[in-house]
């Protein structure tokens, strides 16, 4: 996702049967990431957080394919 001034939070959902890897940044990968959003997980931004980009690498491939559902709040 890229960075947006004019957003207010985020949710992430992880739907698949494997952990992905988040990235407060441009560019996660194995190794460099924030956190790690593990199977069904979920994540909810604090109104008024991060504005930066995010982005997300699976540790292994999801054997349903890989869905990440996200919902970025903006006025």
């Amino acid at each position: 996702m890229a960075a947006n001034t004019a957003r207010r939070g985020i949710f992430l959902f992880n739907s698949t049967n494997k952990p992905v890897n988040i990235a407060l940044s441009a560019t996660a990968s194995l190794t460099a990431f924030s956190f790690q959003l593990p199977t069904n997980g979920s994540y909810e931004s604090s109104l008024n957080g991060y504005v930066g980009a995010v982005s997300a690498i699976w540790i292994s491939a999801p054997s349903a394919g890989p869905t990440l559902h996200v919902t970025e709040l903006t006025p």
